[in-house]
């Protein structure tokens, strides 16, 4: 089965003369087809070890194995192909182009992979995830007509146009209404059961049982605390 797995990430910051390990042989592991949840305090560490997982930040220890391969030796190049094809990064905080409308923001990761179709089957593609993120009305809007919880749509969007094996998500529901975030919820399950691979970070604990497995990131290690979730209620 393919799998996206780290294995023993350290990882050191300076903040102003203090070094601070964020990460402590984290390891971990992420199946297709699987729904996985990571908690964490604030500060925990759980942005920096999804960009280490997506190739956007080297780890100072351990690696990072992708369908077996260590992506953390990989070229620059190598890991933005990596990114265009297998792993799809969903931040927590990231703008759209104001440039773009909606629907070109959505079909931008397409045009950057080197994908061949016409501009107008992109377009299509995009459009078509717009509507199964609950964005289509949006289609044609500028980012700054949108709220909130309307550009996490579009994002989602855009994370998926690529159709990753991978997608790792960093608090996408927070700050979204209830049933904001239960509509992202159905969106990860039907991607689990399309076969992608789903890791998401959150702070509700109220979105728990939806995961097949809920891991926890702590004094920068990670830990399984699914059946502790199970018994809690």
């Amino acid at each position: 089965m393919e799998e996206l797995r780290a294995e023993g990430l350290c990882k050191r910051f300076l903040r102003g003369k203090r070094e601070v390990k964020v990460l402590q042989d984290a390891s971990l592991c992420l199946g297709r087809g699987e729904l996985v949840f990571l908690t964490g305090e604030s500060g925990s560490g759980k942005t920096t070890l999804l960009k280490i997982l997506a190739g956007l930040l080297k780890p100072d220890g351990g690696r990072v194995l992708v369908n077996g391969r260590d992506s953390t030796v990989f070229t620059e190049d190598e890991r933005c192909d990596l990114r265009r094809s297998v792993i799809s990064y969903l931040p927590q905080q990231l703008g759209l182009l104001e440039a773009l409308t909606a629907v070109q923001n959505v079909a931008l990761p397409a045009m950057f992979s080197g994908d061949k179709a016409q501009c107008k089957e992109l377009y299509s593609r995009a459009t078509a995830l717009l509507d199964r993120t609950g964005a289509l009305a949006l289609r044609d809007a500028c980012p700054a007509e949108l709220s909130g919880g309307e550009t996490k749509r579009v994002l989602l969007a855009r994370a998926l146009m690529t159709a990753p094996r991978f997608l790792l998500a960093d608090e996408p529901t927070a700050d979204l209404d209830r049933e904001s975030a239960a509509d992202f919820l159905r969106l990860f399950a039907a991607l689990r059961a399309q076969g992608t691979g789903v890791l998401v970070v959150t702070h509700d604990w109220s979105q728990l049982r939806a995961a097949d497995r809920v891991l926890q990131l702590r004094e920068g290690t990670v830990r399984d605390v699914t059946q502790e979730i199970g018994n809690s209620g």
